[in-house]
């Protein structure tokens, strides 16, 4: 799951926590549920789609996610940054539930939209947009334990894998639990 966060000088980032999710079929569906109705456990993040923004739908094409909101989803708004980290988390969000697809193509009341606020072109299937320029940095909150070549583990048991001790590491995609 993917949520907005603390905006540095180039503009709001996203953050990962990892959710369980209920055993069913339909890991996107639920991921973009949580991801519009859910809170994250760090109070520092947020989502900014309006309130009562729900999902009609979503169904899959080869690599893309077709994924249908209400019409409230439309009804937020913040800028062209905030309205691009808003489709990023969503793009985000829904690639992390299922690694075989890479594209988001964004619907509203089942028809596509060229943009969501008005800033960003949704015209197209959205992809996830560069790691420097979407994720946020992280500091591992605790301890890694079980350090074995490039893999550790941490406390709360998520897998880290490809890690590194420079300042200014990134946790990317291939983090696991």
């Amino acid at each position: 799951m993917y949520w907005v966060g603390a905006q540095d000088r180039r503009g709001p980032r996203l953050y990962r926590e990892f959710v369980r999710r209920p055993a069913t079929a339909e890991p996107v569906r639920d991921a973009v549920e949580v991801m519009l109705a859910g809170k994250p456990s760090d109070p520092d993040y947020t989502s900014l789609w309006a309130k009562d923004t729900s999902l009609r739908s979503v169904r899959i094409e080869g690599p893309t996610a077709v994924v249908d909101l209400s019409r409230t989803a439309r009804t937020n708004g913040g800028g062209s940054a905030f309205e691009a980290a808003t489709l990023q988390q969503l793009v985000h969000t829904v690639t992390a539930a299922d690694p075989e697809l890479t594209a988001v193509r964004l619907l509203v009341e089942g028809a596509p939209v060229e943009s969501l606020w008005g800033a960003v072109s949704t015209a197209k299937p959205l992809t996830r947009g560069p790691a420097a320029q979407v994720l946020g940095p992280v500091c591992g909150g605790g301890r890694l334990t079980g350090v074995r070549g490039q893999q550790a583990r941490d406390a709360q048991g998520v897998t880290v894998r490809r890690w590194t001790t420079s300042p200014a590491a990134w946790v990317t995609p291939s983090t696991t639990r």
